[in-house]
């Protein structure tokens, strides 16, 4: 009686996940060019900054709120923040690809928008190839189910980054 319950279970869980499964063709991967302009002129703003400490100091009425990181491939980090959501679209991209001749210490800045008003942001997700796997991001300003974004990379001891940044939002 106990397996057949747990049958009927499964399936009713089975029939109730597949109901609820949304499929986002925008999910494919694509290429996408440096400050692509997806939606008007809400691009992403790319800047070099000294590092999280110092932006922390020169503004320290912001909060940081340090994002989830995954590795599983040496040398590739993929940092992300929120999940997407029925209806929501990629409102902003930026692509890099920057080497030294030294290990480096980077810190990269990413806004969006970079001028104006933007869509209400719902999910991040950042791919940085480096030479190691040291680093963290940041969200410094703005974030989640807000309309503007500003995200901090560090990548430590790198001698190049490669980085694709996706902001989708509704």
């Amino acid at each position: 009686m106990f397996v057949l319950k747990s049958l009927i279970i499964a399936a009713m869980l089975s029939v109730a996940c597949r109901a609820f499964a949304v499929d986002y063709n925008e999910n494919a991967i694509m290429q996408i060019g440096d400050l692509f302009d997806v939606e008007k002129n809400n691009t992403i703003l790319v800047q070099t900054i000294e590092s999280v400490k110092r932006f922390q100091e020169l503004h320290p009425e912001l909060t940081i709120d340090e994002m989830d990181m995954m590795s599983n491939v040496k040398g590739q980090v993929v940092y992300t923040l929120g999940v997407r959501m029925r209806g929501d679209r990629l409102v902003g991209t930026a692509t890099k690809n920057q080497s030294w001749p030294r290990p480096q210490n980077v810190s990269i800045q990413l806004t969006y928008p970079s001028q104006g008003v933007g869509a209400m942001v719902t999910y991040v997700y950042i791919v940085i190839n480096q030479s190691t796997k040291l680093g963290r991001a940041y969200v410094v300003r703005g974030g989640l189910h807000q309309r503007f974004i500003t995200i901090v990379i560090e990548a430590y001891q790198t001698t190049y980054a490669d980085y694709h940044a996706q902001i989708f939002g509704i």
